[in-house]
């Protein structure tokens, strides 16, 4: 194994970038209708590749979870969740905008709030998630609920698309015999509209960060 501490490590090599960023080969010109937009087409769509194929690496470690022996246990925690889901410009945000949240859920609850300061789609739904089983979340995720009782929410719990906010509205204990082949479905939808939540809300951050440089 290569030791990174003795290896000079820079952030283009690391990522390839020469190789990626030279990987763009537009053709309508040479097809006699040149189109400005095929460079955008192309770029979106190499970048929702490379997702699918973050999305296939997390499916195998559902897929190692669901064939766990923990999996066959017949009482099952299932919980009531609701999200919100933010980004910051910059991490001593954090504290002040999280505050921010918090004084709003205070004071309109935390659906209207999930409605204003979401990113996720599920604020159409004041960040409703509806019914989860405990085993489809992340670690991260089971410890910020474990610090809370119904009713509470969770300080932000970092993902690699922003901030995740969850209030347990309900939780209760099934005891049901285990559809392994249902509760995989089930964590891979769970599991695919995390990856695309985490594509979108960076999506979103890189435009808004756009969108101030150009203002000045």
């Amino acid at each position: 194994m290569v030791d990174l501490k003795k290896t000079a490590l820079h952030y283009q090599n690391y990522l390839k970038l020469d190789k990626i960023l030279h990987a763009q080969f537009p053709m309508s010109k040479e097809l006699g209708d040149e189109s400005h937009d095929e460079m955008l087409f192309i770029i979106i769509h190499q970048a929702y590749e490379l997702w699918f194929k973050q999305i296939i690496h997390e499916l195998k470690s559902v897929k190692d979870t669901i064939t766990d022996e923990k999996i066959d246990e017949k009482e099952i925690e299932n919980l009531l969740l609701s999200e919100i889901i933010f980004t910051i410009n910059d991490k001593k945000e954090l504290i002040s905008k999280f505050d921010e949240i918090k004084e709003s859920i205070n004071q309109i609850g935390f659906e209207e709030t999930a409605r204003i300061y979401s990113l996720s789609d599920s604020k159409k739904k004041g960040g409703n998630l509806g019914w989860i089983y405990k085993n489809q979340l992340s670690k991260e995720i089971i410890d910020g609920l474990n610090e809370i009782t119904i009713g509470g929410f969770t300080k932000p719990i970092i993902t690699s698309g922003g901030f995740l906010i969850l209030k347990l509205n309900d939780m209760k204990t099934e005891n049901i015999e285990i559809d392994k082949d249902a509760q995989l479905k089930k964590m891979i939808e769970f599991e695919r509209e995390r990856q695309f939540t985490r594509f979108s809300t960076l999506y979103y951050k890189r435009i808004y960060n756009n969108a101030e440089i150009n203002e000045k």
